[in-house]
């Protein structure tokens, strides 16, 4: 901790000239101090972040970022800051976009398999932020920051949502869909109070204030004005006193206060200077500059040209052209004090400057386009070979299905022989039984044709037969008609006389024994009479049926 303090300190009282060999002094010492890998590789990101304004410390400092990277005992999480801290350094220090891309791409890959959600968010939408500026390809710019909005609310990192809505509102001010403008900025706005981030806050504040006072809007923009005062006044955070000031210099200049706006813009550039961002210094200078050339300062323009032309060597563009565009105020500046020569020798600088910054642009678009064919190139090759393996993958799909196919009929085929061999042994079973049930319907046959006959023949001879039949029943009732004769008048009378005489010995004096012969007598008569009517009764109704 005492190093990392102590690297602090140099970095914001001694000269920025020495800001290279104190950092890498402190880096060296801090390994044995420590006796720590991981620690050391903090201390050294912490002590890389010191940008020196030559070109060997700027390589030194990317050497010492990649250094990191490369190291397999660091964890994985320093090494995608490191990324992101690297991406940064191509993008707004040397303008290497591809090398920026690239870096960018390696730090999403890497956050995606750890599943470190918030470097994800970062690493998405800062790619998102180089595509969609550096490169102009808006729509997969815009398509990266809705992606990095999706994965802060699919993973609950709503700290993350202040920028990538101030990313969505400037990207749809791009776009003319104001709108939609209108309502990110909001949201960023109230998402950076929520998390009480003063460094979104005043970035969004500014361009809420500068969206309303484009749109004719002034009495919108009015409480934000306020709060911009307000914020400088309370924060410490250089990053937001340099933007909160620089808002106010505009403000003034809009105004048409320069001395003020030439103040509010001296203490941007104060504030500016802690932050260690080369490419913001420069520019914060050169605007600092133009607004003294308005209202006529040519002494402090050359203090400030003298500090710009430090960072002369370089390689940004951005950085090249805040150069270029101070020798043509110096030249400005030499010819108003009537020194043609020296504004001469500025102006010619200039254009010199303008011409390599023009050369190496040409370059740098031409190694751009040749990257991008050669990515092209392989894309391609991908593609082809993507459909070859697809191709291939394709022919044994149908290889597969045909094999799967062939086995299955030959499968349906197996099962269907048993079938039918089952079946046919079923079948001929039942044509056995068939085949004995039709002998037994023959024979039933023949012996129903018996019986027809026969009943042809009691059909042909009923006639006779029931001729038979009434004759012998004639002859029957006549016997029995002269039975039920023989039976009223021969048996009935001589019965009948019998139970006379009975009755006509009950009525004489009888001995005793002879009262009981006469008793069974009498019983014996009356049981045959009984017999005699049960006949006659028979024979009656019998004759009432042939009746």
């Amino acid at each position: 901790m005492p190093v990392v303090l102590l690297s602090h300190y140099f970095q914001f009282t001694i000269l920025p000239l020495y800001y290279n060999s104190i950092t890498f002094f402190l880096y060296s010492i801090s390994k044995p101090i420590f006796l720590s890998k991981r620690i050391s590789i903090y201390l050294s990101v912490v002590l890389s972040t010191c940008l020196a304004i030559d070109l060997q410390a700027q390589n030194q400092y990317t050497d010492s970022l990649k250094r990191i990277v490369e190291k397999n005992q660091v964890d994985s999480k320093v090494k995608i800051n490191t990324l992101l801290l690297l991406a940064k350094y191509y993008q707004h220090t040397v303008s290497r976009y591809d090398s920026a891309k690239t870096t960018l791409d390696e730090a999403i890959q890497m956050a995606a398999r750890l599943r470190a959600t918030e470097l994800l968010i970062d690493a998405t939408f800062n790619k998102g932020v180089l595509l969609y500026y550096s490169y102009g390809n808006r729509e997969e710019g815009l398509s990266l920051f809705q992606k990095s909005y999706e994965l802060a609310l699919l993973h609950n990192h709503p700290n993350k949502l202040s920028r990538i809505y101030y990313g969505l509102g400037i990207a749809n001010d791009h776009i003319k869909n104001y709108r939609a403008t209108e309502e990110y900025f909001l949201k960023a706005y109230n998402y950076s109070i929520q998390f009480k981030n003063d460094v979104d806050r005043s970035k969004v504040i500014m361009g809420i204030n500068s969206f309303y006072i484009d749109r004719n809007q002034p009495e919108k923009a009015e409480p934000y004005t306020a709060e911009i005062f307000t914020l400088v006044e309370q924060s410490d955070n250089p990053v937001v006193l340099t933007n909160g000031w620089s808002f106010i210099a505009t403000m003034y200049e809009r105004e048409g206060k320069l001395k003020e706006a030439c103040e509010a813009k001296e203490k941007a550039l104060t504030n500016q200077r802690k932050t260690n961002i080369t490419i913001d210094i420069t520019l914060n200078i050169i605007e600092l500059a133009e607004l003294y050339w308005s209202i006529g300062e040519t002494q402090r323009i050359k203090e400030l040209g003298c500090e710009l032309f430090e960072y002369e060597n370089i390689p940004n563009y951005t950085i090249q052209a805040s150069v270029s565009s101070m020798f043509v105020l110096f030249a400005k500046v030499y010819e108003k004090e009537g020194n043609y020569e020296q504004a001469y020798e500025y102006q010619k600088k200039a254009s010199e400057l303008n011409s390599k910054i023009a050369d190496s642009k040409l370059n740098d678009k031409l190694a751009e386009a040749q990257v991008r064919f050669d990515w092209k190139q392989q894309q391609e090759e991908i593609k082809f070979q993507a459909n070859k393996l697809r191709y291939r993958s394709g022919i044994i799909l149908l290889l597969t299905i045909f094999s799967l196919l062939t086995l299955l009929a030959l499968f349906i085929f197996v099962r269907n022989s048993k079938r039918r061999h089952t079946l046919s042994k079923v079948l001929l079973e039942k044509n056995e039984l068939l085949e004995i049930q039709k002998m037994e319907i023959e024979m039933k046959q023949e012996e129903l044709t018996t019986l027809n006959n026969e009943l042809a023949y009691v059909n042909k001879n009923l006639d006779n037969l029931v001729k038979e039949k009434t004759y012998e029943l004639v002859i029957k009732n006549k016997k029995l008609i002269d039975y039920s004769f023989l039976n009223a008048h021969s048996l009935r009378g001589p019965l009948a006389r019998i139970m006379g005489l009975v009755n006509l010995i009950r009525l004489q004096e009888t001995p005793p024994e002879s009262v009981k012969l006469i008793n069974m007598l009498d019983a014996s008569s009356k049981e045959l009479d009984e017999v005699v009517h049960k006949i006659s009764k028979i024979v009656e109704s019998d004759e009432l049926l042939n009746q």
